[in-house]
């Protein structure tokens, strides 16, 4: 029983799910991620995000140990939601370790769009960073595009045709996702052409 227990500790249990990952080279980060944060005790790693209220970027086993330590983990970048801004928790540090499921709470939770996409249950469509793109480039990148993403959302769900109650959730569900891919391909468009006269305008000086 002794043996059983210690095998099923948090170390022991991310030692022995490195042993299983070689042979999945897709599951490599989040293995090593899971791992890592195995090495930090979980009731640090509330208090950690019981002092820093804002969500972090996790990539690699060094952010997955640093996103555990109180104070460190502020060094990390923040997680940005689809409409460009920050992801925060509500509860405090004895929140935080009390709430061992540690919920992201919604800040905007009485913000009518987001509760409409809650109602919605919608699933923004995916993206990812660009080939040569750094996290903080993506960072910023998702910062100025997620204003007009919003703007976007806002104008179809205040439409006529949307609020119309002889329309169905399915159509609804698809006028978002065609209005929030175009608006995400302008805004990037956008972001492009001004970051490229930045960096020639850096390049000049």
């Amino acid at each position: 029983a002794v043996v059983k227990t210690v095998a099923e500790a948090p170390l022991a249990t991310g030692i022995k799910n490195l042993s299983g990952f070689l042979g999945k080279p897709y599951e490599r980060e989040s293995v090593l991620e899971s791992a890592a944060g195995s090495i930090v005790p979980n009731i640090v790693g509330r208090v950690a995000r019981g002092l820093d209220k804002t969500v972090r970027e996790v990539h690699g086993p060094g952010q997955a140990i640093q996103s555990r330590v109180p104070v460190w983990s502020r060094g990390l970048p923040a997680r940005i939601d689809e409409f460009g801004e920050e992801i925060r928790r509500e509860q405090g540090v004895m929140g935080s370790v009390i709430d061992i499921t540690n919920r992201t709470a919604d800040p905007q939770s009485k913000d009518p769009v987001r509760r409409e996409l809650g109602r919605l249950e919608f699933a923004f469509p995916r993206r990812g960073r660009d080939t040569g793109e750094s996290p903080s480039q993506f960072e910023d990148r998702q910062r100025y595009e997620g204003p007009f993403v919003r703007r976007a959302v806002e104008r179809i769900v205040q439409s006529r045709g949307y609020q119309d109650q002889d329309t169905d959730d399915e159509r609804r569900i698809g006028w978002l996702r065609g209005a929030i891919e175009t608006e995400r391909e302008r805004a990037k468009k956008r972001w492009e052409r001004e970051h490229g006269v930045r960096s020639l305008q850096e390049a000049l000086r």
